[in-house]
């Protein structure tokens, strides 16, 4: 289990909470170590590109 999401039983129920922290720490390394060579490495995770269609003027 990754710990991101804690469980409390209370009878016959589950409550479940998100761990933020743990949330947290995970995107921090995702971000510090995937993110930054998605261009690279992964061209389809780089931002895409936008194009703007010209409107047809009178």
């Amino acid at each position: 289990m990754a710990g991101l999401v804690a469980a409390r039983r209370d009878g016959r129920f589950i409550y479940c909470s998100p761990n933020f922290e743990r949330m947290r720490a995970l995107v921090g390394y995702l971000t510090d170590n995937c993110c930054s060579l998605a261009a690279t490495s992964a061209p389809e995770c780089a931002d895409p590109v936008v194009t703007r269609r010209k409107s047809k003027t009178a």
